[in-house]
């Protein structure tokens, strides 16, 4: 499955392909390229419990997350429509990516 290094990586290349060697809003389009991935924490503390696979995609992975995700970013949209064009591309990634390597 796609890790958060893998993520930052694959993004990062997409950045530079999308929007060239500039670092205009890169800070928060690498934390929304992890940002969904926060529920791989608690499966790093519950390890005994769920030692396979299973237990890392919760319901950030699912439309839950993927609402939970969309409704700020469209408030963000009001104010900075470039900001919000950027982190949605970032979100966008990273459940593209999740969907072609993910389990």
């Amino acid at each position: 499955p796609m890790q958060l290094p893998g993520h930052l990586a694959v993004n990062y290349i997409i950045w530079l392909l999308v929007f060239g060697n500039t670092t205009d809003n890169l800070l928060p389009y690498l934390i929304a390229s992890v940002a969904i991935d926060i529920d791989h924490v608690i499966p790093l503390h519950n390890d005994k419990i769920r030692p396979s696979a299973s237990g890392w995609r919760t319901r950030m992975h699912e439309l839950y997350g993927m609402a939970a995700i969309s409704v700020p970013t469209a408030i963000v949209w009001f104010f900075d429509n470039n900001l919000a064009r950027v982190i949605g591309l970032a979100l966008l990634l990273n459940y593209t990516a999740d969907f072609f390597v993910g389990e």
